[in-house]
């Protein structure tokens, strides 16, 4: 498998323990500003990554969570620091439980943020509160970068868009977040939301596959757009019975991105740092 130089951050010192995060789809590294200061403060050798695709690493011809696995495999070789606390939501959640299977050597323990493990499966794919976007969103992505749309003008379109908590996205997130999802809406190849659509993401990962790693899984609520499900945990836990779900009430797929639920997701982000750091 090829795998890719992926861009990054490494902050913290150098003796700390290395803690790789990884985020969402069309997302990038940008959105866990206030928590690298967070782990920084901390003692962790913080690597903030762009998945391929995203941000500033290159685009691909394949993107499954086990190439974005590997690429991940490959940096924490490379960094001669691991194994690693690996962190990811959504697609970084995926890419993460990936690593920790194909991967274990590179990893001494998992926390997946909201993670869309399960829907490899189109009847769960398509009954997903994230993925009924996702052709629209794709859609609206070509449109932005093809006419070359600027900052501000991304930052009012995703301001205008729908929040799972009810009014505008620009109701419930602040200009300096918004501007790091148009940053990253600017940058992100299209392709890897078809991948998703296609269940492409999901092809040679097996959910049902018991993990040799420690792992956490912060649960969002479902009332306000979580991917990870109670009937996921139950399946999840089943093949992992050593693993941890800790549902988060009130907060959407998005736990480390929102304004309320940021505050929880670091309480969670500490215990798990105490637990396996």
């Amino acid at each position: 498998m090829t795998t890719l130089a992926l861009a990054h951050d490494l902050q913290g010192p150098a003796g700390g323990p290395l803690l790789v995060l990884l985020h969402g789809l069309t997302d990038s590294r940008v959105s866990y500003g206030p928590t690298v200061a967070h782990l920084v403060e901390r003692g962790c050798r913080v690597a903030n990554v762009d998945l391929r695709g995203h941000g500033a690493s290159p685009r691909a011809e394949r993107y499954r969570a086990i190439d974005f696995a590997a690429d991940v495999a490959a940096l924490i070789d490379a960094l001669g620091c691991g194994p690693a606390l690996v962190v990811g939501h959504s697609l970084g959640g995926l890419s993460a439980a990936a690593l920790a299977a194909q991967h274990p050597g590179a990893v001494r323990a998992v926390l997946l943020e909201d993670p869309p493990l399960f829907e490899g499966d189109d009847t769960i794919r398509n009954a997903s509160p994230a993925a009924a976007h996702f052709p629209a969103f794709a859609a609206l992505l070509r449109e932005l970068q093809g006419r070359g749309a600027t900052e501000d003008e991304v930052i009012a379109v995703i301001g205008r868009g729908p929040s799972p908590y009810g009014g505008s996205q620009a109701d419930r997130l602040d200009r300096t977040r918004l501007a790091q999802r148009a940053r990253s809406v600017l940058a992100v190849d299209p392709a890897t939301i078809d991948a998703a659509i296609a269940g492409e993401t999901w092809a040679g990962y097996d959910p049902h596959a018991p993990l040799d790693r420690p792992v956490t899984v912060l649960a969002a609520d479902p009332g306000f757009g979580a991917v990870f499900l109670p009937e996921h945990a139950a399946w999840f836990c089943a093949a992992n019975p050593d693993a941890e779900v800790r549902p988060v009430a009130g907060i959407g797929h998005s736990i480390h991105a929102d304004p309320e639920g940021l505050p929880i997701y670091l309480t969670e982000l500490d215990q798990f740092l105490v637990t396996h750091g």
